[in-house]
């Protein structure tokens, strides 16, 4: 395995212990700063904490690096709780009903929620008041970083990100699962009519299909493999199965549920792994927690080329269409083109010159596309 190193097998342990509340071994011949890199490429450091600071025999000066970046974590999650909990007050004083996503309910399912890291708090809305968010968040010092696809993302300094979904897929990815009567089957709280809670059976399909896009179009980390040992334990007997497999089935996604989820417990309850978990885990391994632009790049060239091989011809219809998008990504890129269409000629124009005032930054993904055929 590329990073099936030792500190891969370490930080592995470690998690094991940490989510299964275990005591950690010591183990002889750890580079505690590859351990530290690592544990940061998948995001888990904070959930490994705990564990390793109780593990006798740490160099000193390693166990306060990792305790510094978990202390600089709390801090930015406190912050991100207050903010979280001031902007879900204005829904509801504006009435707007929505539902948190991923990790906010994901965390529940750890041993103390603060060892299941956050960037960023996403959440579902009733997208009948997109303006009415847009304004809120500008008020509170965000800015709208990014309009697309399937969500609006504001960020305020020094880390604090939201994620405002109007869908949770975009129906021009390659990737749309559909989620239908997501709201209907969702629960509103009992002390809160504008919070729901999403149903249990598409809480874990939504989890799988999000590691699915991740993976197949950029990669992801193994924070994502934790994520569904931990739900499982906890609620694999209240699924539906029959429901949730013919979804799979229907998404293409079955065989992926059923690799992912299997490595997942030999991993977490570290058993021996088999040639072809130990494969995937190789995979997991080797990119970060989201994957990387020049796998995504790759992935969407292969998809291109259906089957055949990467040539000239693929990579010039997929930079046309990075430069010339197609008309329903421009109108979810470009909020304006919502009501005044006829301006989609002067968005691409615009798109043009963005990219030529942004010449650097340009030269280096075209750069990364003509690479991507090798």
């Amino acid at each position: 395995m590329t990073e099936n190193n030792r500190e891969a097998r370490y930080l592995i342990h470690l998690l094991s212990c940490a989510i299964n509340e275990k005591q950690a071994e010591y183990w002889d011949g750890i580079d505690y700063s590859r351990l530290l890199k690592l544990s940061f490429k998948h995001q888990v450091f904070s959930t490994i904490y705990s564990v390793l600071s109780e593990v006798d025999g740490v160099p000193s000066e390693h166990m306060q690096s990792f305790r510094n970046y978990y202390m600089n974590y709390v801090k930015q999650a406190l912050m991100l709780s207050g903010e979280r909990n001031a902007i879900f007050d204005e829904l509801i004083e504006n009435k707007i009903r929505y539902m948190p996503l991923k990790g906010s309910i994901l965390k529940g399912y750890y041993p103390k929620e603060i060892m299941r890291q956050m960037g960023d708090i996403d959440v579902l809305y009733d997208t009948n008041y997109r303006d009415t968010v847009a304004r809120i968040m500008s008020e509170r010092g965000y800015k709208n970083f990014s309009s697309g696809e399937n969500s609006d993302d504001y960020k305020k300094e020094p880390k604090l990100v939201f994620e405002f979904h109007r869908t949770l897929f975009f129906e021009e990815s390659n990737f749309n699962p559909r989620f239908d009567n997501l709201w209907e089957l969702a629960t509103p709280d009992d002390d809160n009519e504008f919070l729901y809670h999403m149903d249990i059976n598409n809480l874990y399909l939504h989890s799988v299909c999000h590691m699915y896009k991740h993976y197949n179009f950029g990669g992801c980390g193994i924070r994502f493999l934790a994520d569904t040992y931990l739900m499982l334990k906890a609620e694999n007997d209240n699924l539906d199965w029959q429901w949730i497999d013919k979804k799979l089935n229907e998404y293409g996604i079955k065989d992926f549920e059923r690799n992912t989820k299997e490595l997942a417990f030999a991993m977490f309850e570290e058993k021996e792994l088999n040639e072809a978990q130990s494969a995937l885990l190789d995979t997991f391994l080797t990119f970060g927690i989201f994957g990387t632009q020049d796998n995504a790049v790759k992935a969407q060239l292969s998809s291109l080329a259906n089957g055949n091989d990467i040539d000239a011809k693929v990579l010039a219809k997929y930079k046309l269409h990075r430069l010339f998008p197609p008309k329903k990504k421009m109108i979810a890129d470009y909020r304006v083109l919502e009501k005044h269409r006829y301006l989609l000629p002067a968005m691409y124009v615009y798109r043009l010159i963005k990219a030529a005032f942004n010449f650097k930054k340009t030269k280096q993904e075209i750069d990364m596309i003509n690479n991507s055929k090798n």
